[in-house]
């Protein structure tokens, strides 16, 4: 432990291009902050470092709950530092590409309503990324290092380039304005960046991309932003334009400010998820800083990618750059240790071996383990409590999987019986591609636009005489979340329960909010999308009734977890573990350009060996979005081990810094696959 100013230094939390993150406590007062050392604008020069303070502490007087507290500046040395709020979720980067359209939602509204506060006082950001989004520990939004790059100018003497003639900010996300170097800003900036956020946030991947990061800032100011439906064609049309505007060349061409942006955003959503998206936007961090089991601080430069424990990620076109926020210091990748070589890649071969590099860290086996089987869930385990409504019965049991589903709801095989008893011909049925209704006799069609979100093909029933927007309606639909429900509805108060139907099991979610109305709300995967029943009587056995009735066409998938997938999906991964394990040991021992990229390349061919391993895995409906993401995780995985080989291979420092931060952006993704698959009942044992 160390000391300065009135700061105990604790441990390393994290380091970018341009900064270090420690962990800290404020002496007097005895709270833990992150201290952040801009080694990037040390100048030695007390004139500029009093300048660069001046402008830091401009940004810091902002005080808003989406903005990262800042305590205080000084320097020490010639070298800024900064105390500020410790927020430890770690920053957005790792969720980026998993998050539903109610979370990207509560992102941009958070991200909207700081910058609005900083534009209200003249202040422009310069540099917004997922990297410089922080993520509370309960799943808030917080917009760090406020003035950062304007503190650099300033510290420049005012231009907005560097010294070395780079323009300040992270090219993936820059506007045409900044790109050009403009010396007059305006907050109109900050949008166009939150919209390169929102496009990355729903499709996975930035407007641009280029290895060049010269050609990657020509490309913001030459070339059109690619419509977000280009890479989703399910995107909503309103949202695409929304984000079209935000990327718009001209700043004029954009919204007004941050909260005409945000209006109309909110406008679009809630056209299609409804005014209760807020109750499903709260964020899961990836990883939360643990203060007792910090990882150890490195400052080797130009070091193997490592797979877990400290480690940065740069955004896309970041390389050569300067940025500002180092993130916090995420954990294990594959289970509960990490990979971590840490033999260093040198651009050219060390000229003798007393010149290598440190000896590498030994390689720990990640621990990958095969998930918990999952156990048979029947009546003598736990106590049923049953009733009988109108002939159908429902027998309450406890959850399949903990966490996975809230309770059980099985309407008996005879289920169809009840409406049979009105006599076979006089049944009241609505039929739509794929999928028959049927109701007692006496019931009628109905407008199934009463409720959101079941698709341009629905139909409903309705009982004679019923009020406005009382119905059953069903509807096959080809986009859904991870708990099957459209995006356009949201889950009620209770949680998810599993629903035996007579076509087969389906999730329950109890008083659902599907725009306007609220529903119980059933979801059948098939093999062609999923059918969705919605109920909005108040009569429940009713609902379960007519429900029970449903008729698909094609194959009713399992929902899952099994046994089977279980063990399936255990062995992929320990296959994986061994796959991996003398390439990481190769890397780590290897003191050539050649070793390095032989064994970077083994490790790249052994992730897209495990992504079609993976692929291949029968999981079930509720985990199928969550084992997608790991196939494709693992797909990026091998592919950054791939360029890192190339990179050594050639001696291109650049190249290998850049894979480095591919390889490290494609561990985060892994790792928020693996979260996914555990709360749908694939987690490892503890």
């Amino acid at each position: 432990m160390s000391a300065l100013d009135r700061y105990d230094v604790l441990r390393e939390l994290g380091r970018g291009g341009m900064a270090i993150v420690h962990l800290a406590r404020q002496r007097d007062l005895g709270r833990l902050l992150a201290l952040k050392e801009l080694g990037g604008f040390s100048v030695g020069d007390p004139a500029v470092a009093e300048r660069f303070l001046r402008e830091s502490r401009v940004a810091s007087s902002l005080s808003h709950p989406n903005i990262v507290a800042v305590y205080d500046y000084f320097d020490e040395d010639g070298t800024p530092f900064m105390a500020m709020e410790l927020v430890e979720g770690g920053s957005l980067r790792p969720l980026v590409g998993t998050l539903s359209l109610p979370q990207t939602t509560g992102v941009l509204e958070a991200l909207l309503s700081a910058i609005g506060l900083a534009g209200q006082q003249g202040i422009v950001h310069r540099d917004l990324k997922p990297e410089n989004v922080l993520v509370s520990a309960d799943g808030h939004v917080k917009v760090a290092d406020f003035g950062i790059a304007k503190a650099g100018e300033a510290a420049q003497g005012g231009a907005n380039l560097t010294s070395q003639g780079m323009t300040v900010g992270t090219p993936a996300y820059m506007s045409p304005e900044q790109a050009m170097a403009s010396d007059d800003l305006t907050p109109a900036s900050d949008l166009y960046a939150i919209g390169c956020i929102a496009f990355e946030l729903l499709t996975g991947q930035t407007p641009f991309t280029d290895p060049s990061p010269m050609k990657l800032l020509l490309k913001h100011v030459q070339e059109e932003v690619p419509d977000v439906r280009s890479v989703d064609p399910m995107i909503p049309e309103p949202i695409a334009a929304w984000v079209a505007a935000m990327c718009a060349k001209d700043p004029d061409d954009r919204p007004a400010d941050a909260a005409a942006a945000w209006s109309t955003f909110e406008d679009a959503v809630l056209e299609f998820v409804g005014p209760t998206w807020r109750r499903d936007a709260r964020l899961e961090p990836a990883s939360t800083i643990e203060i007792g089991e910090l990882p150890p601080q490195t400052d080797t430069p130009l070091r193997p990618p490592t797979m877990g424990g400290a480690g940065t990620t740069p955004p896309p076109g970041a390389t050569g750059f300067q940025t500002y926020h180092a993130p916090a210091a995420l954990h294990e990748v594959l289970g509960e240790t990490g990979e971590r070589p840490s033999g260093t890649p040198t651009a050219t071969p060390p000229p003798t071996p007393a010149a290598a590099t440190p000896a590498p860290t030994p390689v720990p086996r990640p621990a990958v383990r095969t998930p918990a089987p999952v156990p048979a869930v029947t009546g003598g385990q736990i106590p049923a409590v049953t009733r009988t409504v109108t002939g159908v019965e429902e027998e309450g049991r406890g959850p399949l999987v903990p966490a996975l589903l809230a309770g059980v709801v099985a309407l008996a095989a005879g289920a169809g019986l009840a409406l049979a008893a009105g006599g076979g011909s006089d049944l009241a049925t609505a039929a739509g591609p794929g999928v028959t209704l049927q109701a007692p006799a006496g019931w009628e069609t109905a407008d199934p636009r009463a409720v959101a979100g079941l698709g341009p093909d629905a139909v409903a029933l309705a009982p004679a005489g019923a009020g406005a927007g009382e119905l059953v309606a069903v509807g096959r639909v080809q986009r859904t979340r991870a708990d099957l429900l459209p995006d356009a509805m949201s889950p009620g108060a209770g949680g998810p329960a599993r629903a035996t139907l007579a076509a087969g099991d389906a999730v329950l979610h109890r008083g659902a909010k599907a725009g306007g109305a609220t529903a119980d709300v059933y979801a059948l995967p098939t093999a062609d999308g999923v059918v969705v029943v919605a109920c909005t009587l108040a009569d429940r056995a009713a609902c379960a009734e007519v429900a029970g009735s449903v008729q698909v066409d094609g194959d009713v998938q399992e929902l899952g977890p099994t046994e089977a997938g279980a063990q399936a999906l255990g062995q992929a991964l320990q296959r994986l573990s061994s796959a991996i394990e003398n390439p990481q040991q190769d890397l780590a021992a290897a003191r050539s350009r050649g070793a390095q990229a032989t064994a970077a390349r083994d490790l790249g061919r052994a992730y897209t060996s495990a992504a079609g391993d993976i692929g291949d895995t029968e999981v079930g409906a509720l985990a199928a979005a969550p084992l997608r993401d790991l196939e494709r995780a693992l797909e990026r995985t091998g592919s950054a081990w791939s360029a890192y080989g190339s990179a050594a291979q050639s001696g291109d420092a650049a190249a290998v810094e850049q894979a480095r931060g591919r390889i490290a952006g494609a561990r985060d993704a892994v790792k928020a696959a693996r979260a996914a698959l555990g709360r749908a009942g694939y987690g490892g044992k503890s």
